[in-house]
């Protein structure tokens, strides 16, 4: 390819300072690539570098992405080699070599310019996206599914095996060591980790099966071998708690999200029996419940 190169030298620009100046880099023409081009006249060197580039992100999308995805790299840092030299002999008129040295050093700065604008449009986009997401009834109800059938992947053979309804959903569940460390040095109910089981069931106002748990409850709480067995707990419904560390904080929310309405605390072993989604149903038979795990 011939181009006017006894044209674009003026001003005095000897032939060995160009030839040393079109050998440099051009980190513009690397991150802005064919935005660069047309703006600096270098658009009919680059569009076939371009065009193969667009065929090996197409095909990269279906197999051997991660090597299209170098050849994609390779080719960028081809264009940045070459950039002064597409440019400088391209369809655009430079006054001098310092005035391509200038316009070339103002692309640098607004290739980083919009590399930061674009990180940071992105994160916001995907923030955004994700906050709206969690914020999506459709996938709260699905996140609660997976959830409860984790649950049910943990039962195995070192929880113990009871009957009940089919209708009743609930879940054997090792607690976590910090949360359980939390339990038993600082929460509320601290003070009921003495080796006993302990029964914690909502009662209050905002809990509509407060009535049905005591009623269930009763035989049980009277039971001198039962009472002997079970510790009992009639935790609020609801109610402000303050907390020491933003870590306890956690640990009693994760406690809460696994206890739901009703739970029973082996307090020898951490691990952890919840009935997930208390109807009146369910509160009536928490005392055939406790019978067989009496010997837990």
């Amino acid at each position: 390819m011939f181009y006017g190169e006894e044209e674009q030298k003026v001003n005095g620009d000897s032939m060995s300072d160009i030839n040393a100046e079109l050998e440099h880099f051009n980190w513009g023409a690397f991150f802005l690539g064919w935005i660069w081009a047309i703006f600096n006249g270098a658009w009919r060197d680059i569009w076939p570098v371009f065009l193969i580039q667009v065929l090996f992100f197409i095909v990269g999308q279906f197999f051997l992405g991660f090597v299209f995805g170098i050849l994609f790299l390779l080719l960028e840092i081809y264009i940045g080699k070459k950039g002064n030299e597409w440019a400088y002999y391209g369809t655009k008129k430079w006054k001098n070599l310092e005035h391509f040295r200038k316009v070339q050093r103002n692309w640098v700065g607004a290739s980083i310019a919009a590399s930061i604008i674009l990180n940071f449009s992105l994160t916001f986009i995907v923030m955004l996206f994700g906050m709206s997401l969690a914020a999506n009834p459709a996938f709260k109800a699905r996140k609660k599914a997976q959830a409860r059938q984790a649950k049910k992947l943990e039962k195995s053979s070192e929880y113990p095996t009871i009957s009940v309804s089919k209708d009743i959903n609930y879940s054997f569940s090792t607690i976590k060591p910090e949360t359980l460390d939390y339990l038993k040095s600082r929460s509320e109910i601290k003070d009921y980790f003495d080796g006993k089981k302990l029964v914690i069931y909502f009662t209050g106002a905002d809990c509509p099966y407060a009535q049905v748990f005591e009623k269930a409850l009763e035989p049980i709480k009277n039971s001198s071998t039962m009472s002997s067995v079970f510790n009992f707990y009639a935790a609020e419904a609801s109610g402000m708690k303050t907390f020491s560390s933003q870590e306890d904080a956690q640990a009693d929310i994760d406690f809460n999200n696994s206890c739901h309405e009703f739970c029973v605390i082996n307090t020898k072993n951490g691990q952890m029996f919840a009935i997930d989604g208390v109807g009146e149903t369910e509160a009536s038979t928490v005392g055939l419940i406790l019978f067989q795990l009496a010997n837990w």
